[in-house]
C-alpha cells in the first residue's frame, strides 16, 4: 500500500472500504469474531404477522443491525421502524449452507418486533470479491431464488444484502444482480435494501441505479479508521481527518451520484476500536492491530481513562499508557446527535447501526434517537404527572415505568414520586446521570408539541429542590424549525437555593419565532448528583394575536364564556334560549356578528375591545378584549 503525504488529496490506493482483503468491515470483522458462538433454537416456534403502526412514534426510518450473538433484551420497539437479522451467509454458488439458526434464533425478537409495527428483513451476507462474484454471475440464479424462498418462508418482510470487498469490474453485474433480486422480491411481496460503503475508492457502485431498484441503501457511515489501519483516529468522522474521508465527503458523493438522500439510511456507529501508538496525541501511527469494542466497553473505558473531545472529527476518544500508549475512538450520543443533524439537513431515508445490543444496558444512545427523531405531540400532555406506562409493549425492558409524555434527554434518569407532590398522587423524580463523566452533567428530561410561529406561550411548573448537591433547576423552551434546527430558546430563572416547599417557575410569556414548527420543553437541571422533584408543569397559549381574554372569568369550558386560539366559546348554559339574540358589539356599539352556542371563529377581526350583547335592552353580558401578538 503506498502512503503520500498530499494535503487535502484523498490518494485512489486507499482500500479502506473494498478491494483489498486484509482490510475487513466491522460487519465481517464481528462475524468472523463470533463464527463459532453458540446459537439457541427455539423449537415450536411461529412468526407472527406483523401489525402495521398507525403512526410511528419516529419522524424517519430506523434500520438497527441484530447480530445472533448479541442479547436481544434491551431493544426499544417504539424507535425502531426496521430490524435486520444477520445472518444468512450467501456462498459463491448461490447456495446457503450457514444460516446461523434463522430465524429460529430470531423467533421471540421478531414476534416483538411485528407486534409493535416494527418491520423485520433477513441479512444476506457475502464478504470477499471472488465469493461476492460468484454469488452475481455463476450463482446468481440460485442465490435469488435461496433468499427469496427463506425470507418468505420465514415470515420476514424483507431482504437485506450485506456484499463487500467488492471488485470494480463488478460494478454493471451488480446492478444486474440487484434488479433481478429485487423484481423476485416484489413479486414475493418483499422489500430489499442493501448496505454500502461510504466512499467508493475502486468503483464498484452505480448508487444512481442500485437506489432506484431497491427499497433503500444502508450506508455504512465507519470504518473510516479501521482496525489494522496505520494510525488512530476516529471510525466515523463528521469532519476533517480527510486523508481517510469524513461523514459529509460521503454525503456529498452519494448526492453527487443520485442527487438527494431520499432512499439513503446514514449508519451510524455502535461500536469503537483501541489501538496500541507511537504517541498520545490524536494522529498518532499504531504499532499494532486494533481491538474492536462495542459501545458499552468503549464508554465504560472512557470513564476510567478519561473521555476527551476531537474537535475536528467532532467525536470522543480516550488515551491511556500501560507499557505504552493507547488510544480508543468511538462515538457517544453527543458525537451522534450532530450526526443526526445530517440525516434532518439532507432528508435521508432514515438511519440506523452497527449493531443493536452493542450499548448492552446503557440506554443514552436510545435517548439520543429519540432526542433526534421523537414525533411531536399535538398539544401538551400529563402535566399533571398523574398518567404513567410503558413506553411500548416491551420498552423498556427492564420493566421500569416512564411518565406519559415525558421522556429521559440527555444524561437524565427519572422515576415517579408518590411521597413528595404538589398537587395530586404522583410527582416526576428527576436524577441526573453522569454517565461515569465528571460532573457537572446537563441533565434534561423532554416533551416535544407542535406549535404556531407568531403565538405566544407560557411554560410553567413546579419544583421541590433539596438535593443538597447544588443542582440548578429552570425551564428551557427551544424552538425547532422544520429541519429539526434550534432556532431560539427561552428559560425561566434558576432555582439554585434548596427549599423546604415547592417553588414554582415560569418562562412568562414567550413567542414562538418565525419557522418554529417545534417546542421541545425542557425540564434542566444542571445536576452534580442527588435528585429533583417536578410536579404540576404547563404549557398553554397566552392572549396574543387574534387571541384575548374575557375579564373576571376562568379559561375553561365549566359553563362560562372562554377566548383561547381565536375561537370564542359559548356554553349552551350561558345562552340559555337567547340562541338568536346573542352578539359581538364593538366598542362604538355596531353588531360585528351574531353569535350562536359553541365556537365562534373570530380570527379575523382586529385587536380592540368588544362586548358579548344579548336581546335588545338587556344590556352588556360580559367584555372581550382582544390583543396584538406581544
Amino acid at each position: 500500500m503506498l502512503w503520500l503525504s498530499c494535503p487535502g488529496i484523498i490518494i485512489a490506493l486507499i482500500f479502506s472500504f473494498n478491494g483489498e482483503r486484509n482490510i475487513r468491515g466491522i460487519h465481517e470483522i464481528d462475524a468472523l469474531r463470533y463464527r463459532d458462538w453458540s446459537v439457541n433454537y427455539q423449537d415450536g416456534y411461529s412468526i407472527l404477522p406483523l401489525v402495521p403502526r398507525v403512526e410511528t412514534t419516529v419522524t424517519c426510518a430506523v434500520y438497527g443491525y441484530m447480530p445472533y450473538w448479541t442479547t436481544q433484551q434491551y431493544l426499544h420497539f417504539d424507535l425502531l421502524t426496521t430490524i435486520g437479522c444477520f445472518d444468512v451467509t450467501l456462498n459463491p454458488d448461490g447456495s446457503i449452507t450457514n444460516a446461523h439458526g434463522f430465524p429460529r434464533v430470531w423467533a421471540a425478537t421478531i414476534n416483538r418486533a411485528h407486534r409493535n409495527g416494527v418491520r423485520v428483513e433477513m441479512v444476506a451476507t457475502c464478504f470477499g470479491a471472488a465469493n461476492v462474484h460468484g454469488a452475481i454471475t455463476s450463482g446468481a440464479d440460485s442465490a435469488i431464488s435461496n433468499l427469496v424462498r427463506m425470507a418468505s418462508a420465514a415470515g420476514v418482510d424483507g431482504i437485506n444484502i450485506d456484499f463487500e470487498g467488492i471488485s470494480g469490474a463488478d460494478r454493471d453485474t451488480l446492478v444486474s444482480f440487484v434488479r433481478r433480486l429485487s423484481a423476485a422480491c416484489r413479486s414475493a411481496g418483499l422489500t430489499l435494501t442493501m448496505a454500502t460503503m461510504p466512499l467508493d475508492f475502486v468503483n464498484a457502485y452505480n448508487f444512481r441505479a442500485l437506489a432506484e431498484t431497491t427499497d433503500g441503501l444502508f450506508i455504512m457511515a465507519y470504518n473510516y479508521h479501521w482496525q489494522g489501519g496505520p494510525e488512530a483516529g476516529p471510525v466515523s468522522p463528521l469532519t476533517g481527518w480527510t486523508y481517510y474521508g469524513n461523514i459529509q465527503m460521503t454525503i456529498e458523493e452519494y448526492r453527487r451520484e443520485i442527487g438527494d438522500c431520499r432512499k439513503l439510511f446514514l449508519g451510524i456507529p455502535y461500536y469503537g476500536y483501541q489501538w496500541p501508538t507511537r504517541a498520545e496525541t490524536t494522529h498518532s501511527r499504531t504499532t499494532g492491530y486494533g481491538e474492536a469494542l462495542s459501545y458499552s466497553q468503549a464508554a465504560a473505558r472512557a470513564a476510567r481513562y478519561g473521555r476527551r473531545w476531537d474537535g475536528e472529527s467532532q467525536t470522543p476518544w480516550y488515551r491511556f499508557y500501560q507499557g505504552g500508549w493507547y488510544q480508543g475512538w468511538f462515538d457517544d450520543d453527543t458525537s451522534l446527535l450532530l450526526k443526526f443533524n445530517e440525516v434532518h439537513e439532507h432528508g435521508f431515508l432514515g438511519t440506523g447501526m452497527w449493531a443493536l445490543g452493542y450499548d448492552g444496558g446503557r440506554k443514552e444512545l436510545w435517548s439520543a434517537l429519540r432526542e433526534a427523531f421523537n414525533r411531536p405531540l399535538a398539544s401538551f400532555v400529563n402535566g399533571d404527572c398523574e398518567i404513567w406506562r410503558l413506553d411500548t409493549l416491551a420498552v423498556p425492558s427492564d420493566t421500569s415505568v416512564n411518565p406519559f409524555g415525558w421522556y429521559e434527554g440527555r444524561r437524565a434518569k427519572y422515576r415517579r414520586e408518590t411521597g413528595i407532590v404538589h398537587s395530586g398522587t404522583s410527582a416526576i423524580k428527576h436524577i441526573p446521570d453522569s454517565l461515569g463523566y465528571p460532573g457537572p452533567v446537563d441533565s434534561r428530561l423532554f416533551q416535544d408539541v407542535m406549535v404556531l410561529p407568531g403565538r405566544s406561550y407560557e411554560f410553567r411548573g413546579w419544583v421541590y429542590k433539596n438535593d443538597g448537591r447544588g443542582n440548578q433547576l429552570r425551564l428551557i423552551v427551544d424552538w425547532y424549525d422544520s429541519l429539526h434546527r434550534v432556532i431560539a430558546s427561552a428559560s425561566s430563572p434558576v432555582v439554585a437555593r434548596d427549599s423546604a416547599g415547592w417553588v414554582e417557575l415560569t418562562t412568562g410569556t414567550i413567542t414562538a419565532p418565525d419557522g418554529a414548527v417545534m417546542a421541545r420543553l425542557n425540564l434542566g437541571m444542571l445536576g452534580y448528583g442527588g435528585l429533583d422533584y417536578w410536579d404540576d408543569l404547563s404549557f398553554e397559549i397566552v392572549p396574543g394575536a387574534m387571541e384575548g381574554y374575557l375579564p373576571g372569568l376562568v379559561k375553561d369550558r365549566g359553563g362560562v364564556p372562554t377566548f383561547v386560539g381565536g375561537i370564542l366559546y359559548l356554553p349552551k348554559s350561558f345562552v340559555g334560549n337567547r340562541e338568536q339574540n346573542i352578539s359581538l358589539l364593538d366598542a362604538t356599539g355596531r353588531r360585528v356578528v351574531k353569535l350562536r352556542s359553541g365556537e365562534n371563529n373570530l380570527s379575523n377581526l382586529p385587536a380592540g375591545v368588544y362586548f358579548l350583547h344579548t336581546t335588545p335592552g338587556q344590556g352588556v353580558v360580559q367584555k372581550l378584549i382582544i390583543r396584538k401578538a406581544r
